[in-house]
């Protein structure tokens, strides 16, 4: 019925639209580009008007090509004028429509922008770091001063609806679940590791898209990020070169190098970043499955996220509107775990105490590369069709030692696993959009196939002389495959300030898991249909309402259903589940957003409301005497009621403020094998961002970031404070710049929690140690600058 009720909306809505259009005698199209830039402009507002009476006859706003389309019923004498933020609007005279001219074709207009230089003073209006359009919001982080050293990870920390663990993990509305696309395009990395990896000093603005439209993968239940870069169009060359050096063994450097020539553009990047810092971690277990067991571990543990990667792209342009885009990316990425802890141990029911000494340490990486070849191609009818295919690699490896020590530092125990896999990518993927008079018609096909194989070896330690012996593993190889082919059809349509667009895709899985130990199989085939509908009203270039739906599926990763079970620690393990299901999510979100050009100032609010069925969740249990083992598993449902606020002003001409917050209540309804319960629980955050302009070339930014207690299916995660402070100094006409950023200003990060369940009581705490600072230094190549708007019609819409 879904499926159904889809269809039959998408076609009533179609016939409604055309037959609006079918009372329009004449039409009148044109096309927006940038003139500084020339990129086409998305969502500028288009007026058309009487000459005689100035009266507003029509209107709409600009698609991702920057074209708009305005149909007038009646002959006569018209001017347009087109609009955005920032820039100055343009006024278009002597429009005449009559019987013998219909179609009223405009020639490119140019939008320049409305900042301006008087006595060598410069003037701009100051906007919002967030905005929040139909159907997603973007992050401006140009002005992130305290994220200017760091990574995408960095700069998301200050940024609504996202989340960022001790690990490193980043979470979008409370699920690590998400597809990260650069420039619209797919990575060779997923989730987390990709953002680990993109100098934050390379981002022009992060578009944040909780609920995507039909023509992107289903496979992301949290939605997906967008990493835009910075661009530049001129001819020429140009470029940018920065590093950092900071404490607790931070280090990074990044080199971007562009060359344009007429039909050809190079680009080259490379970057190397080491990031990581030791925590005070105390962990607190209680067990009585078999006898009650009372276990604590406290010492300092040193997490190190780092990597290098190289870039290089290749464009030529065919014709003026066709081009290709060849790009190949090679590099490594690596996590350090180090950590040293006293173990106290005491069985009360054999009134044993035990105490030792642990070092835990670990390893995890990949080399990876990936070649990809794109095509963008518009005609003359307005229709535009994106192609891409692409490869990638990766080689994962990991080794866990565990070794134990008594008081005098002889060894006790210890164990080493050690587990290799390797991973290959194929994409490919076309779209094709067909405009049909005010709106358009988009429909397309991709398909994704992910072939694994992974190897994992176990080792005892033999005391007398410290070497190690291979033991028996249950599911030492195991081969994974899954292939998801998807295809959808999408329209949108433009009615004078109202704009809607509604969408169907239909996705089939075939995954595949063989144990190579006993020749063990398990395969999963499932069609998924997943509709979306979007909705928008705009009052006028600065008011807008609107409202998105969409149905989304989180896939389980290969590693997270292999049954290996895996010891992390001195008495923790891990294991995969092989039988984990598909959770399905559906989502709504309905939005209000209002700029004031007084103070430069903009609100707005978001209500959503998130329904995860078959929800997966990391379950921690009591497994043997005194350990734990945790695994991946369909925890249940989970309902989502949440508001989110964003309110952005100067205060000064010197202080500008960004305040934003995300509060969502969730009710857990759990059913795992041993836990049917239901949990209730208030989730909130707050980003206060606090812009200082100290002179014409000091800039100085303080932030505050406030987590609220979360519950998870077991137990909670404790409430967190954190500041930051970013400082940076321009020198030769802005071309070279210096930052100092501090994190954890006041030493008052810290992240704890517990879980709770039969027999069984786990609390964590950990605490970075103070301070980290960073400084960081860097220089444009030929005036490198950020070009406002990129060009979103090459961005693949995956």
């Amino acid at each position: 019925m879904k499926i159904i009720y889809t269809f039959l909306l998408l076609s009533i809505t179609s016939f409604y639209a055309q037959s609006q259009n079918n009372g329009a005698s004449f039409i009148v199209s044109g096309k927006v580009i940038e003139q500084e830039t020339s990129q086409n402009m998305e969502y500028c507002s288009v007026s058309i008007f009487d000459k005689e009476t100035t009266k507003l006859v029509s209107g709409t706003i600009t698609n991702e090509l920057g074209i708009f389309s305005i149909a007038v019923k009646r002959p006569g004498n018209y001017f347009l004028k087109v609009s955005y933020i920032g820039f100055e609007t343009i006024e278009i005279k002597d429009i005449i429509l009559n019987p013998k001219s219909k179609v009223f074709k405009i020639k490119d207009v140019l939008m320049k922008s409305n900042s301006r230089k008087i006595n060598a003073v410069e003037i701009t209006g100051v906007k919002s770091s967030i905005r929040y359009e139909m159907d997603k919001k973007v992050v401006d982080v140009s002005n992130n001063i305290a994220a200017s050293n760091g990574s995408a990870v960095d700069a998301l920390e200050s940024t609504p609806s996202i989340q960022v663990d001790v690990d490193g993990t980043v979470k979008l509305r409370g699920n690590s679940n998400f597809l990260v696309l650069i420039d619209g395009k797919p990575t060779t990395l997923d989730g987390t590791e990709a953002l680990q990896q993109i100098p934050a000093a390379n981002i022009k603005n992060i578009e944040i898209i909780t609920n995507p439209s039909a023509k992107y993968d289903a496979g992301n239940a949290a939605g997906i990020i967008n990493i835009l870069l910075k661009t530049e169009k001129k001819i020429g060359t140009s470029g940018l070169v920065s590093v950092n050096v900071g404490t607790y063994n931070n280090y990074g450097g990044n080199i971007n190098v562009k060359h344009n020539i007429k039909k050809l553009s190079f680009e080259f990047s490379a970057n190397l970043r080491n990031n990581g810092g030791p925590r005070i971690v105390s962990d607190s277990l209680f067990t009585s499955s078999t006898d009650k067991i009372y276990t604590l571990t406290e010492g300092e543990k040193t997490w190190t996220f780092g990597g290098y990667s190289f870039n290089y792209g290749m464009g030529y342009k065919l014709a003026k509107n066709h081009g290709f885009n060849l790009d190949m990316v090679y590099g490594k990425w690596y996590m350090l775990v180090d950590d040293e802890s006293s173990l106290y141990q005491n069985n009360t029911s054999k009134n044993e105490i035990n105490e030792v000494k642990t070092i835990n340490d670990s390893y995890r990486g990949a080399p990876y590369f990936g070649p990809s070849l794109s095509y963008n191609g518009s005609f003359k009818n307005e229709s535009n069709l994106a192609a891409y295919v692409g490869y990638s690699q990766s080689d994962f490896s990991e080794e866990i030692l565990n070794d134990n020590f008594n008081a005098n530092q002889s060894a006790l125990s210890g164990t080493k696993t050690a587990e290799k896999a390797t991973n290959r990518k194929i994409t490919a993927k076309i779209d094709y959009t067909l405009p049909i008079k005010t709106g358009k018609l988009e429909f397309g096909f991709k398909t994704r196939n992910v072939i694994s194989s992974t190897n994992s070896e176990a080792f005892d330690l033999n005391v007398t002389d410290l070497s190690y012996t291979e033991k028996y593993y249950a599911t030492p190889q195991v081969d994974f495959s899954r292939s998801v082919h998807g295809g959808y059809v999408n329209y949108t349509n433009k009615m004078k300030r109202f704009n809607f667009a509604f969408g169907l895709r239909a996705e089939y899985t075939d995954r595949r898991l063989k144990l190579n130990n006993n020749s063990s199989s398990y395969e999963y085939f499932k069609w998924n249909y997943i509709p979306t509908a979007s909705v928008g009203y705009n009052f006028d270039e600065t008011h807008q309402v609107y409202a998105n739906y969409s149905t989304r599926i989180q896939r389980p990763m290969g590693w997270q259903i292999e049954p290996q079970i895996i010891q992390t620690s001195v008495n923790t393990y891990f294991s995969g589940d092989k039988d984990l299901r598909i959770s399905e999510v559906n989502s709504l979100d309905i939005g209000w957003a209002k700029s004031f050009k007084k103070r430069s100032t903009r609100v707005s609010f978001e209500f959503f409301y998130d329904l995860y069925q078959d929800h997966i969740e990391f379950i921690t249990a009591s497994y043997l005497d005194g350990s734990t083992i945790t695994k991946p598993e369909n925890a249940g449902r989970i309902d989502n009621f949440g508001l989110e606020g964003n309110f952005g002003t100067s205060i000064f001409k010197w202080w500008n403020v960004d305040l934003s917050a995300t509060g969502f209540y969730s009710i857990y309804d759990i059913d795992l094998e041993n836990v049917k319960t239901q949990r209730r629980t208030f989730v909130g955050n707050l980003r206060f961002n606090n812009y200082f302009t100290v002179t014409k070339s000091t800039k100085l930014q303080f932030t505050a970031r406030v987590n609220s207690l979360e519950s998870t299916a077991l137990g909670y995660n404790g409430a967190n404070v954190r500041f930051g402070l970013g400082i940076k100094q321009s020198f030769l006409d802005k071309a070279l710049n210096v930052s100092l950023n501090v994190r954890n200003l006041f030493y008052t990060d810290k992240q704890y929690g517990e879980d709770t369940a039969e027999n069984y009581y786990y609390y964590h705490s950990e605490r970075p140690v103070w301070p980290r600072i960073t400084i960081g230094l860097s220089y444009k190549i030929n005036n490198y600058r950020r070009s406002r708007r990129q060009n979103e019609s090459s961005q693949g819409q995956l």
